[in-house]
């Protein structure tokens, strides 16, 4: 709203914006006008915008949970609470973690008491390690294991004829 009157002349906010889903609830400005008053128009121009409320927004949790190195349960490795629209559905996009698999979007509805929760599950990625002995040779010949992120790897003995392990 952009009120420009002569000054002298009161400005009343009797102008009730309307907005799909929100409330109004008063304006922005430096004048008595914030909380739904009336003022004197002073000698410049007056821009107040509407402030809204919310009204058919719920909250949604959202849980991300990673694999375990044993794999046993998995682990919550944060939480955060984002808005939905009641009753609607909505897409939620999974947050990527370094070293584990980004696991599909899901859609849920959001139920009116603000209840919905979503959980997203993350497994481990596997990375290969090639072992490459120079002049030597690998015990068992493994040329190439695989380990899960984050797991202890243990170096492959190597042995090069002619010289003394240390």
């Amino acid at each position: 709203l952009d009120i420009n009157k002569a000054t002298g002349v009161s400005a009343i906010s009797d102008i009730i914006p309307e907005k799909e889903g929100y409330e109004f609830i008063g304006w922005d400005a430096d004048t008595a006008l914030k909380d739904g008053g009336t003022t004197t128009m002073p000698d410049h121009d007056i821009i107040a915008k509407a402030l809204y409320r919310e009204t058919n927004k719920r909250t949604v949790t959202v849980n991300y949970y990673t694999e375990n190195l044993d794999g046993s349960d998995d682990t919550l490795a944060e939480t955060e609470k984002i808005k939905g629209v009641k009753n609607k559905e909505l897409t939620i996009q999974p947050k990527e973690f370094a070293g584990y698999e980004t696991p599909e979007a899901q859609t849920i509805t959001v139920q009116e008491d603000g209840s919905s929760v979503c959980n997203f599950r993350y497994t481990r990625k596997t990375y290969k390690i090639t072992w490459e002995p120079g002049e030597g040779t690998i015990s068992g010949n493994e040329i190439q294991t695989e380990a899960k992120y984050e797991a202890d790897v243990t170096a492959p003995d190597l042995y090069r004829p002619g010289y003394k392990e240390s």
